[in-house]
């Protein structure tokens, strides 16, 4: 009975048959002589369950026992199976371990969670699960192996007889191996009852596959099957029709159904974002395809129709291509002033923020406490401080587009004072690089010297001037040397001070020197800048594959990336981080102006790397975000309505009316619901509609 369930034996039923039917209908109806499991003792440890198992070249063998009150091991359950062919080509260490495996799995219910106990006749099966270095499918079964509490041990042959007779007393099949083709034979040309699907019914109208539906019906096996997009060579015999439907044999043996034209797509947006799907990759849903349908052309069909899911495109953690690296030049102290804002946390004094200001050229530092970032605090803090106080008037002020700098109060400034002022493109935190690095530096220095952080206000000046007065990498000199031609006095206990000059020198003679010198020295750190700049674009454009024909073109279509902080959600992370799509109306070297398609919003200038190529095989269609659940908004008056069922005397009072209540009403203010009638001066006004 058991060759009959295969799919390439042919239907019989006759004596033989008729016997092993009733001897299976006895056994079924008969008195168990199993035990039955003592789930207790063995989750406790106390009587674990044992399983027994062994394999042949025939088939597998197990059996679970337990030991009971009497101290005898008692069966409690028997399992067998037939190795197929494939199977019986395994090795003996293989096919012993795909014992171990059959067993466990078969006494999942049993075992799953407890202890048990593994005992096989063969000893390298004892460490083969542990090993490393061993095929990738014993690597498999050892992965699943893993979730049981399983303890291998070994005996002899001759304490293992009820697994070694439950695999060796398998009825094998009767199909040897190299019978198969003439099986296969017998199973293509039987066509199943079952009606046809309509699945069928267009694959015969396929000129690819009616000539092997019409080769299957008149026989004719052995006809070479040519489909288009497909190396593989194929001949009929390799397909068969089966319960109204086309499919395909795997070289394990299964079969799988071809699918028609009309229907592939449609199969793979169910596997691909169906309910029950995960917008896997294209890897991933190949496999999941190929164990359970056919076409010819599969592999290119999956990938184009992928590049087409606009939640894939949007959702992966994909990076966008980077613009090369264009560093800014200043050729003077002060001509390019860059500033942030740096969060600190709440300190004893009430300050909780620091606002940073640096010189492009010499990378002077200016940083200083603050109680608040608003518009007005930063603007007067940056006026008195930076500028007034030592005379470092900017000609270019460059920030990011935080409110702090992007107001009214920071363009009159700059009106009255003739600054520059620039900002970053979109939300791109590299463009304001030197004020990043100088606040990654502050808050480094001041982790290793505060001891008590609500104190590290007073601190923040002693790291201030540990930076200004130390050598940076870029110009090889520091920052107070640039700016005043000669090194600062730092006290020091260990190091002697030098001598005072009792001599004076002339001020003419020191100005000549003093400028001769400062004019060296810019020659010298401007070389130092582009030998600098050069090292630093080079590396950045070697570690971010910076490829130009890849970067946006005029007339293309982009989306703009947002930060997690920008999205207008209630789960931020749970949404796309790209917007879109935008057209790109003009492209500079590092950014481009983009408008969103379909609006008529202002373009918006936007940093390359923020920017993410759209596909041509995407549409247009905006992005849909996750908002925050909307307020119930108060609807305003149409005309006044409401229902009767009370009445109120009133009386009217210029632009209000005043009722006998407890509210007042303003006519043209939004009204709440108010059933009933209202009366002014005795005559019932007008019905209020409109109200929520």
């Amino acid at each position: 009975m058991y060759d009959l369930t295969s799919q390439k034996a042919p239907w019989k039923w006759g004596d033989e048959q008729e016997i092993a039917f009733n001897k299976l209908k006895n056994a079924l109806t008969t008195t168990p002589v199993l035990a039955q499991p003592d789930l207790k003792s063995a989750q406790t440890g106390t009587r674990p369950f044992i399983i027994y198992t062994d394999a042949s070249q025939q088939g597998i063998g197990a059996v679970l026992c337990q030991e009971g009150k009497d101290g005898l091991l008692h069966p409690l359950y028997f399992a067998s199976k037939s190795l197929t062919a494939a199977e019986r080509r395994y090795h003996i260490t293989d096919t012993e371990a795909l014992a171990v495996v059959f067993a466990l799995k078969k006494f999942h219910y049993f075992v799953y969670g407890v202890e048990v106990v593994v005992r096989t006749d063969h000893q390298p099966l004892t460490a083969l699960f542990k090993r490393t270095n061993v095929s990738s499918r014993v690597l498999r079964w050892a992965l699943e192996v893993q979730q049981y509490k399983v303890k291998i041990e070994y005996v002899k042959g001759k304490a293992n007889p009820v697994a070694d007779a439950l695999s060796r007393g398998v009825e094998v099949s009767s199909i040897d191996a190299a019978d198969i083709s003439n099986s296969n034979d017998r199973i293509v040309c039987t066509v199943s009852p079952k009606e046809e699907t309509d699945w069928l019914r267009e694959l015969k109208t396929d000129p690819d596959y009616s000539s092997v539906i019409e080769g299957i019906e008149t026989k004719k096996l052995d006809r070479e099957v040519h489909l288009p997009h497909c190396r593989k060579r194929m001949k009929v015999v390799d397909f068969v029709l089966d319960e109204g439907d086309l499919k395909i044999l795997k070289e394990d043996g299964t079969a799988v159904r071809v699918v028609p034209k009309s229907k592939r797509k449609e199969v793979f947006q169910e596997a691909h974002k169906g309910t029950l799907a995960g917008h896997f990759a294209v890897k991933k849903l190949l496999r999941l395809l190929k164990n359970r349908v056919f076409w010819e052309g599969m592999d290119k069909d999956v990938a184009r129709w992928h590049k087409e899911c606009r939640e894939c495109f949007l959702a992966n953690p994909r990076q966008s291509h980077m613009p090369p690296l264009k560093p800014f030049v200043a050729s003077k102290p002060f001509e390019i002033v860059c500033t942030d804002i740096l969060e600190m946390g709440l300190s004893v004094n009430g300050m909780k923020y620091v606002l940073v200001v640096v010189d492009h050229f010499s990378k002077w530092l200016g940083a200083y406490a603050i109680g608040d970032k608003s518009a007005a605090t930063v603007a007067t803090t940056l006026f008195q401080r930076w500028i007034c106080e030592n005379a470092r008037w900017p000609r270019q002020l460059h920030s990011d587009q935080g409110s702090e700098f992007v107001n009214n109060i920071m363009e009159e400034l700059a009106k009255v004072a003739g600054i520059t002022l620039t900002t970053t493109k979109g939300y791109n935190s590299r463009e304001n690089g030197l004020s990043e690095r100088a606040i990654g530096t502050i808050q480094r220095v001041l982790k290793k010297k505060i001891e008590n952080p609500d104190n590290w206000d007073v601190m923040l000046p002693n790291v201030v001037y540990a930076y200004n007065v130390t050598p940076h990498e870029a110009t090889g000199e520091s920052p107070f040397f640039l700016l005043h031609g000669f090194d600062p006095f730092i006290p020091s206990s260990l190091i002697p001070d030098g001598e005072v000059t009792k001599y004076q020198i002339d001020l003419d003679d020191y100005k000549t020197e003093l400028l001769r010198g400062m004019q060296l020295v810019r020659e010298h750190v401007n070389e130092n800048m582009e030998a600098y700049r050069e090292r630093m674009k080079n590396r950045y454009n070697a570690g971010h594959d910076v490829d130009v024909m890849k970067l946006p073109r005029v007339g293309g279509r982009v989306f703009m990336k947002l930060p997690v902080e920008k999205r207008k959600s209630k789960h931020p992370k749970l949404t796309y981080d790209w917007d879109g799509p935008f057209r790109v109306l003009e492209v500079g070297d590092t950014s481009a102006l983009i408008s969103r398609i379909g609006t008529n919003e202002d373009p918006l200038r936007i940093q390359m790397d923020l920017l993410r190529v759209c596909p041509e095989e995407l549409s247009s269609e905006p992005v849909k975000p996750m908002t925050r659940r909307r307020r119930r908004r108060v609807r305003k008056v149409a005309a006044m309505r409401v229902k009767a069922e009370r009445t109120f005397e009133c009386e009217e009072s210029n632009a209000s009316l005043h009722f006998r209540s407890d509210r007042e009403f303003d006519v043209n203010d939004e009204m709440h619901c108010l059933h009933g009638r209202f009366r002014c001066q005795g005559q019932p006004l007008p019905l209020m509609e409109g109200l929520p």
